[in-house]
């Protein structure tokens, strides 16, 4: 076990889990970023950073930032954030609605 810097006790359970609640909520943070108007492989890739990104900030809480740790976080992140935008949150139109509410336009692509 360790003692992050909150003063809350992570194991490695722990830090699937916490991957798993952050991948079921990243479809959120994804959705209000991207613009419908971008290409579907570059919004396929920022969704691929963020779930990166997630996962070194997940390690860094836990205290231990090391690469087999990433790598657990990182894959965790990724399969659940497809699967509950897969299955969840664009079937219920809740994913959509948030991107169509953050659009910023229609014009142009990165």
């Amino acid at each position: 076990m360790f003692l992050n810097s909150l003063g809350v006790y992570l194991t490695p359970e722990n830090l699937i889990w916490i991957s798993g609640v952050i991948g079921f909520l990243l479809p959120h943070v994804a959705a209000i970023i991207i613009q419908s108007h971008w290409k579907e492989s570059f919004k396929s890739g920022l969704v691929f950073l963020l779930c990166c990104v997630a996962a070194v900030i997940t390690c860094w809480v836990k205290g231990t930032l090391n690469f087999s740790d990433w790598v657990a976080s990182a894959g965790t992140i990724f399969v659940v954030a497809r699967t509950s935008y897969a299955g969840l949150w664009r079937p219920t139109g809740i994913a959509p609605a948030i991107e169509a509410k953050t659009n910023a336009g229609t014009t142009g692509t990165p």
